[in-house]
């Protein structure tokens, strides 16, 4: 049996609410895009290596200098997560808000959505979700994300998904579409 074949007994399943499971499925591959997607991290940049480096190993020095001080000498204090960063700042990034790219996942009912989401942490599902309540049999949905980098995430330029997204969720989609259907029974 086809993929296709598989599909369209799923649907026949279902019956009547063939449009809900479609809506569902598409939700639930939708979210699972979205919750694999990297969040940008300016410490794990290799422009700012050595400013992570001395950030890590600034405490361990003060360490060693408050040891070679012995109880005579005078000793130096540790700095906390936020002084560290106020000292030692990255060269690159530092007015960056990561998130940008998790929230510019797209909906599109017969053609894709082309928009690009200029707000980081938007609701990417919450967007998605109102544009599928107007899903009709019928329609094609497409679920993109259209910055430029998005097909650098894809294919393993994040170290944070190695695998990328979609891919990954593609492998899951008939596992989807049969919860979709469980669930409308």
């Amino acid at each position: 049996m086809s993929f296709s074949d598989h599909l369209k007994q799923l649907c026949l399943q279902a019956g009547e609410k063939c449009e809900e499971v479609a809506r569902k499925t598409a939700i639930e591959l939708q979210a699972s895009m979205i919750e694999k997607s990297p969040v940008g991290n300016p410490d794990l940049w290799q422009a700012n290596k050595g400013t992570v480096y001395m950030r890590e190993t600034h405490n361990l020095w003060v360490e060693a200098i408050n040891a070679d001080a012995g109880k005579s000498g005078k000793r130096i204090r540790k700095m906390g997560q936020k002084n560290l960063k106020a000292t030692y700042k990255n060269k690159v990034g530092q007015d960056y808000t990561g998130g940008r790219f998790k929230s510019n996942w797209q909906v599109g009912l017969g053609s894709m959505n082309e928009s690009v989401d200029s707000e980081p942490r938007s609701d990417a599902l919450g967007r998605s979700k109102v544009v599928l309540e107007g899903f009709k049999p019928g329609q094609t949905i497409y679920l993109t994300n259209n910055l430029p980098y998005a097909k650098k995430l894809e294919y393993g330029h994040s170290k944070q998904a190695p695998g990328g997204m979609v891919r990954l969720t593609v492998q899951d989609f008939a596992q989807a579409v049969k919860r979709a259907v469980e669930s409308v029974k």
